[in-house]
């Protein structure tokens, strides 16, 4: 994990020395009402998801292809932007619970939030939590691929691009 936060710092970096990303977010273009939300942010999505046991599979939808203990990436492109609009925040977020699958149960458990410029193939990467050990309790898990930063409670509602769970 420490490899791959340093690769996404590494590259982010030398986005910003290039001049393509800004140095600083704003919240002036990413909450701004002008920009999309939910779906209209992304186009050509598609996901790898690698599981625990070593296989992977390329699907369009999340939605009974993602287990636990699996590493999802969500591959994607941001189409043109309104105007007042430079940039788009979107987040890939996995949370987990043993204590029931209610959304007020869930705790924060991989996540990766980043602003786009339109164009590009961008891709975000989480990991859902591990299946617990034969005995231990149950683990639920829920998946949100949205546009805005992370949340907790996950709440999305429209801001949500796809979303799975256990």
């Amino acid at each position: 994990m420490l490899r791959k936060t340093a690769t996404v710092f590494l590259m982010a970096s030398a986005l910003v020395g290039l001049g393509v990303l800004p140095a600083t977010a704003t919240t002036a273009t990413t909450g701004s009402d002008s920009c999309p939300h939910g779906r209209a942010a992304v186009i050509d999505v598609a996901y790898v998801i690698f599981h625990a046991d070593g296989t992977s599979n390329n699907v369009t939808t999340l939605r009974g292809n993602v287990r636990l203990g699996d590493t999802v990436n969500a591959l994607f492109n941001v189409p043109a932007l309104p105007s007042g609009c430079a940039q788009v925040e979107i987040s890939l977020a996995s949370y987990s619970s043993s204590a029931g699958p209610a959304i007020r149960n869930l705790a924060l458990f991989s996540s990766e939030s980043l602003e786009f410029l339109p164009g590009g193939r961008y891709e975000l990467s989480v990991t859902v939590a591990p299946a617990p050990p034969a005995g231990a309790p149950a683990v639920f898990f829920r998946l949100y691929f949205a546009t805005g930063p992370v949340l907790i409670p996950p709440h999305y509602g429209p801001n949500r691009i796809a979303s799975a769970k256990n």
